[in-house]
């Protein structure tokens, strides 16, 4: 009948606000909301209309408080479900969509999770009602609600690259990682895990740049910059080796050591460069850092008979020359793993 008197009279505030009381009597939360703002904007002073307004927002608000408390217990359906209620009364508040965002993320519905949070940036805070704002205000302190978007957005695009890349899906991943970084510059680990992406895809130069740029921004001897460093500049000197470029891949496995001078393999590599550019003595040192640290590597008896013809292992490691290098390597090994070790309890 009200929708009869709608099309024959025409739209009148108070039809809405009669409408809008049936949903409610209905349990049609979001078509009432609709209508009690159809009679606001027909009279923006109407009292009844206000006042259902007011009933729909406490509704929301306890309804975003039972979903609050579903989160803190750990029942993450429960609280979609509670908060899926509460946009229903409240279908225009952005702080909704980034809650139900930051749920969404959390069950790992990537999608619907960017949705949310895009629907809470486009969101003009001007629309949302006075009380809200003051409680926002009250309780963020310096945090906007932009802020709070943004950072969630984040999270979710690096979460989503996570599950892409654990798949195998490196490309989509750099995709996702590359919205991440447009939306925030300072986070070194976006750019790890980026450059992860990009390292999996043989993109050696744009992995290396990724890593860089964390270096920068994270502490100096932050481990995971450099393992990850120290894997990328191995791979490099080894595709120099390959081609034949034995100093440039001398120059490459030095830095490999410089961000992980535990890893034997990286000297192995490096006194094959040396030996293949007459440098026979750092080639030597090298082969005695590597019987120290990997005396079982299969590689050590060509290299032994080449760089130490006549000599045992034992008579190599006896003299006072490996001696100097082992002390050395040691001292080396020792202080970049105080350097982190200390870094990371920082952490």
């Amino acid at each position: 009948m009200v929708n009869d008197w709608l099309e024959s009279d025409g739209p009148s505030s108070d039809l809405y606000v009669l409408r809008a009381r049936l949903h409610k009597h209905l349990n049609q939360t979001s078509p009432c909301y609709q209508d009690v703002k159809s009679a606001l904007e027909l009279n923006p002073s109407c009292p009844k209309a206000g006042a259902l307004l007011q009933q729909l927002q406490e509704a929301s608000e306890q309804a975003r408080k039972k979903a609050a408390e579903r989160l803190l217990s750990g029942q993450l359906p429960e609280a979609l479900q509670m908060i899926n209620i509460a946009l229903e009364s409240s279908p225009e508040n952005p702080r909704l969509y980034l809650f139900r965002g930051t749920l969404y993320r959390l069950l790992q519905d990537f999608t619907a999770a960017i949705e949310d949070l895009v629907q809470a940036m486009e969101q003009k805070e001007d629309d949302m009602a006075e009380e809200e704002r003051e409680v926002r205000d009250s309780s963020d302190g310096h945090s906007s609600l932009q802020d709070e978007v943004q950072s969630q957005l984040v999270l979710t695009y690096n979460d989503f690259a996570v599950q892409c890349f654990t798949k195998g899906l490196y490309a989509e991943a750099t995709l996702l990682l590359n919205k991440a970084i447009e939306e925030e510059k300072d986070q070194a680990f976006l750019y790890l895990h980026r450059g992860d992406c990009f390292f999996k895809q043989g993109e050696w130069s744009f992995a290396l740049l990724d890593y860089k740029q964390a270096e920068e921004m994270m502490q100096p001897d932050d481990a995971a910059v450099r393992l990850r460093l120290a894997v990328t500049f191995n791979t490099l000197g080894s595709f120099c080796f390959e081609d034949g470029c034995f100093q440039e891949a001398s120059e490459m496995f030095s830095l490999a050591i410089k961000y992980n001078p535990s890893a034997g393999r990286y000297y192995e590599s490096r006194s094959k460069a040396y030996r293949k550019v007459l440098n026979f003595e750092e080639a030597r040192k090298d082969l005695i850092r590597l019987l120290v640290l990997d005396p079982t590597n299969e590689e050590l008896p060509p290299l032994l008979m080449s760089l130490f013809p006549g000599h045992s292992e034992s008579e190599v490691l006896s003299s006072p020359a490996a001696h100097a290098v082992k002390d050395q390597l040691m001292e080396t090994i020792q202080a970049c793993s105080s350097s982190s070790d200390q870094q990371g309890s920082v952490k």
